[in-house]
């Protein structure tokens, strides 16, 4: 817990209106404390399960979607490749199909779960080990736990961002991660890869935007280096291997992301087939739903304000933006309390 978890929003306001006057408390939110409560709730579930492999998508892909397969075979051989933790949001969908293949190979998993994921329209029962999840109300906490996951501290330490067949959320995400790396403030000491799976083209049109961006300089072909686009499981699996200099039978070429844009292939740019009755199905689960909000009668953006007091921080070596090394000591918050440090003083 937080200190002042059990202050009330009149309790809040009280208080920063005698200590700071009434604008600080107009603009007091308690979800500012909940939002800290479960972030520290994350860090101890990762620190107890230990770092390892996140993965992202779609939470609307049934097991009647071409994907399904796909994603729980690659859980199962990169959780018997790299020995690490398993990790994703812990919801329907890919996120399912992938922490299923790593239950497959006996490999511990978990799960930084949503009270809703789009295309549900309720709490999913949790196919998860039991003590394996924390839950959030926030988007904010859970965005951050999942980079935090994956996040290297020492050399000897394996993590990926693995991004299977998604939407906006997912999206969201992988923008978020790449926005990260850019900009020096991933968290992690050593590099991590990011991979696209990149199945029947799936992310051919995000290339091909991407691509756009360096013609038109708003983003930079090399920032992208330490993203790999995997047309197939073995390709990912290639990439991982080479990445952490691990046997691996018959490795595949893969391509960083930063190659693909500025010599583009046809397998890069191929956009994805139409979708089959059988995967409209899957992505509609049968029922219009809404999108996601917050659970707790606050709006999405009071959510977001209040995780601006999260952020992660970058090391003071001098390296610019994007560069291959990370050097970022930890995640905390601006609140006066150092959330990662609470949970392990020695990040």
């Amino acid at each position: 817990q937080s200190l002042g978890a059990e202050l009330s929003k009149d309790n809040w306001h009280w208080l920063f209106a005698r200590l700071h006057g009434e604008l600080a408390a107009s603009v007091v939110r308690d979800s500012a404390t909940a939002v800290s409560s479960e972030l520290l709730a994350c860090y101890a579930l990762i620190e107890r399960l230990g770092r390892g492999v996140v993965y992202y998508g779609s939470a609307r892909l049934k097991q009647s979607s071409a994907h399904w397969d796909r994603a729980r075979e690659l859980g199962r051989d990169v959780a018997k490749l790299l020995g690490v933790t398993t990790w994703s949001g812990g919801g329907p969908g890919m996120m399912q199909a992938a922490s299923l293949g790593a239950m497959d190979a006996m490999a511990p998993v978990g799960g930084i779960r949503i009270l809703r994921e789009a295309g549900t329209s309720i709490l999913n029962a949790s196919y998860l080990p039991e003590g394996s999840a924390v839950f959030c109300r926030f988007l904010a906490p859970r965005k951050v736990a999942l980079v935090d996951a994956g996040v290297r501290a020492t050399e000897a330490d394996r993590g990926a961002y693995v991004f299977l067949p998604g939407g906006l959320g997912t999206m969201d995400e992988l923008f978020e991660v790449l926005t990260l790396v850019q900009l020096g403030k991933l968290g992690s000491t050593f590099p991590v890869p990011v991979v696209l799976c990149n199945y029947d083209g799936f992310y051919g049109g995000l290339m091909e935007f991407l691509r756009a961006c360096d013609v038109n300089g708003t983003v930079g072909a090399p920032e992208l280096r330490n993203v790999v686009i995997a047309a197939d499981n073995h390709e990912v699996l290639s990439a991982l291997a080479r990445f952490y200099s691990l046997p691996f039978d018959h490795p595949s070429e893969v391509h960083a992301a930063s190659e693909w844009i500025t010599h583009p292939t046809p397998a890069s740019t191929a956009a994805a087939p139409s979708p089959t009755a059988a995967d409209k199905t899957s992505l509609t689960n049968g029922a219009d739903v809404p999108v996601m909000d917050a659970a707790d009668g606050e709006s999405v953006a009071e959510g977001v304000a209040a995780a601006n007091g999260v952020v992660a921080t970058d090391g003071a070596d001098g390296r610019p933006p994007g560069d291959d090394v990370i050097t970022a000591t930890g995640l905390d918050a601006k609140a006066g309390v150092a959330l990662a440090e609470v949970v392990n003083p020695a990040r």
